[in-house]
């Protein structure tokens, strides 16, 4: 296209130059006229001798002149104008092409404006956008106070897993239109990829403002999306970073925001967490205890703690918790807080798991040479309770089946709320390799009733906080309507920290069957759980 035109401007130039057109005529008219009166007179004189003869030549020669300078004439302006309309032609032609090929370039320019700036899935502003806009408002409004608010669709993954890419990609366009209506015209907002979404929250006057409009906003998304025949509903960690307390540019602000984000998610989701500063080090000690637990397990420096349970009928079994301790050779003693969600992220809670496994049946292989019958308990954490971890268990530990019955797998409630019918599919296997199965800290969470008809339990452990701090008028109805509810279900109840006496004997007073807690034995090694067992204090 760029030859063509410069080959149609450069005949253009040619042929619509007036002196040069105007010379090669007269120039041309001018040679030929002189060449004919020189040429014809020299050569009619050379050959007619009679004057009268010669004469008449001379008007017919004169005539002749006059035809073929037409004709010629004719000839060079004709050709110059068929040149002149091919030109115009082609100009046009040219012209048209041109504004063909200007439109096609602005509509291009368009469709990569828009890419550029707006998510192709959702409409909203892209991140290359949001970052623009959020450098220019500080440019241009270096005092103003906003808000950077890093907005994480709870559980989105599970939607793509379980219904499809293409129900979540409905989600978050449902999403994205509420974000864009709760957001407008005061604010941004724009999708940085998968289900990951960032507020621009400005024109309020002080941070309280700030954070009142970010709270309405978040409760405003909590609601239930209808999707063919699924209803989903949603809820959203975010982390908030604030200008100019936690950054002066996109990429400071932005950095506060994730690490704020992170510590929502990690702290149970469904919740809005303002940046603090101690979050870099929070996470810094994160990365710390996971390359220490690293290796920790290589080194064996994981040991097993038991916490043996206090039976309020029978003495005659020994029942004990397994707890997992790590003793750091600099560092001292790290509690099991301050790393088990760390292995739980990082992947390393399997290891530790299978470890825990593996001292606890040692356990009970020591204690049934001894001809004593021992339980143990062993804590199951959310990320372990898969079908991959059913099949290991069997892979593992086939050859011990036998001692499956006692040992006594703790699951919590939040195993439970993530994949009811899954969950209570892979505890009725387990269930059927021989193992029991508890669930811990019941009264914490959700404790609905339902579970205790549905899930497969045998073992039912009640948290500290239940009687805790509280008087007997008002514990006792619901202590025994528990006690009486378990009994009824052939379900054994456990109350765990008991630490005085007044709160043994009410339990005791109710019907409970165990307790658990300093008031009977704090966690201890091996060794001293022999000892402990040995000395008769299982009474």
């Amino acid at each position: 296209m760029k030859k063509k035109t410069n080959d149609v401007f450069q005949a253009k130039n040619t042929l619509l130059n007036p002196f040069r057109s105007t010379l090669l005529i007269i120039g041309i008219y001018t040679t030929f006229g002189l060449f004919w009166i020189f040429f014809s007179d020299f050569l009619l004189d050379l050959l007619v001798q009679d004057g009268s003869l010669n004469h008449n030549l001379q008007s017919a020669k004169g005539f002749f002149y006059v035809i073929v300078t037409a004709l010629l004439f004719y000839y060079l302006i004709k050709r110059r104008m068929d040149s002149y309309y091919k030109l115009i032609h082609s100009l046009e032609q040219t012209i048209f092409e041109l504004e063909s090929a200007n439109k096609q370039r602005m509509t291009l320019q368009e469709q990569i404006h828009h890419i550029t700036y707006y998510d192709s899935l959702t409409g909203l502003l892209s991140k290359s956008r949001i970052i623009e806009i959020v450098n220019t408002h500080i440019q241009e409004n270096p005092q103003d106070i906003f808000g950077l608010v890093f907005i994480d669709i709870d559980d989105f993954k599970h939607i793509n897993e379980m219904k499809g890419h293409h129900i979540g990609d409905e989600l978050l366009k449902l999403v994205a239109q509420d974000l864009d209506m709760i957001s407008r015209p005061m604010h941004d907002v724009s999708r940085l990829g998968g289900d990951e979404f960032l507020i621009l929250v400005k024109n309020v006057q002080d941070i309280q403002e700030l954070l009142v409009t970010i709270q309405e906003g978040i409760q405003k998304l909590r609601q239930s999306y209808i999707i063919g025949d699924d209803t989903f509903y949603t809820t959203y960690s975010a982390g908030v970073a604030i200008y100019p307390l936690d950054g002066t540019n996109y990429d400071d602000l932005m950095i506060s925001a994730d690490l704020a984000l992170h510590m929502a998610k990690t702290n149970g989701k469904d919740q809005i967490i303002i940046h603090q500063r101690d979050f870099r080090n929070q996470i810094m000690r994160q990365i710390a205890i996971s390359n220490m637990l690293h290796e920790a397990i290589l080194q064996k420096e994981l040991v097993v703690y038991y916490q043996p349970l206090c039976s309020l009928k029978d003495s005659t079994h020994i029942t004990c918790e397994a707890l997992i301790r790590w003793q750091h050779p600099k560092e001292g003693f790290i509690p099991p807080l301050d790393f088990i969600r760390v292995a739980e992220s990082t992947g390393l809670i399997k290891s530790i798991t299978y470890f825990v496994f593996d001292e606890a049946i040692k356990e009970i292989q020591s204690f049934n040479r001894a001809n004593q019958v021992a339980n143990i308990s062993i804590n199951i954490s959310t990320k372990m309770l898969t079908r991959e971890f059913v099949e290991e268990i069997k892979n593992r530990y086939m050859d011990l089946q036998p001692l499956f019955k006692q040992i006594v797998l703790e699951v919590t409630e939040s195993i439970i709320l993530h994949h009811m019918e899954e969950s209570i599919a892979l505890l009725h296997q387990l269930k059927e390799l021989g193992f029991r199965i508890a669930l811990d800290d019941f009264g914490t969470g959700y404790s609905s009733l339902t579970y205790l008809q549905q899930l497969p339990i045998d073992i039912l452990k009640i948290d500290q906080s239940f009687i805790k701090d509280t008087s007997p008028s008002t514990t006792v109805p619901f202590l025994r309507f528990f006690i009486e509810l378990a009994h009824h279900l052939d379900i054994i109840i456990v109350f765990e920290g008991i630490e005085e006496e007044s709160q043994k004997d009410l339990i005791l007073s109710q019907g409970a069957d165990l307790y658990q807690g300093y008031l009977f034995a704090k966690p201890m090694p091996a060794t001293q759980l022999h000892d402990f067992y040995t000395e008769g204090k299982t009474s």
